[in-house]
This record gives C-alpha cells, structure tokens and sequence, in this order.
C-alpha cells in the first residue's frame, strides 16, 4: 500500500476495530506520521499544530 489515501483508509478501519495496539496500526501510524513530517517539516504552523501553540497569520502574511 503506497497510496496515502489507502493507508489511511486502512489506519481508520485499524481504529475502527480497536486494534491500536497491534504492529500493523504501529507501523501504519508511524509511516504516515512520517509521510507528513517529511511534507511538513520546515512549515510553522505543523509544528505550531503539533505543539498546541497558537499559529500567527500576520506573521507568514508580513513575510510573503
């Protein structure tokens, strides 16, 4: 499974029947979490996301 779409369909389906804790979920969890890390890793407002923290628009607005 490369799509992005199919591994998350197939993550959902995981969460659907409670099986958090089995590999298949750990290892579908942690591949696209770094599927995302890797799009989004030098973007803000992810870690912003992330963190829990507030993201400032007028800041990205003032630098573009």
């Amino acid at each position: 499974m490369s799509n992005n779409q199919q591994l998350l369909d197939r993550l959902y389906a995981l969460s659907m029947d409670g099986a958090q804790a089995g590999a298949e979920f750990v290892q579908l969890d942690a591949l696209i979490y770094r599927r995302l890390e890797m799009t989004y890793a030098d973007d803000e407002a992810f870690e912003a996301h992330i963190a829990g923290e507030p993201v400032e628009l007028a800041a990205f607005a003032a630098a573009a």
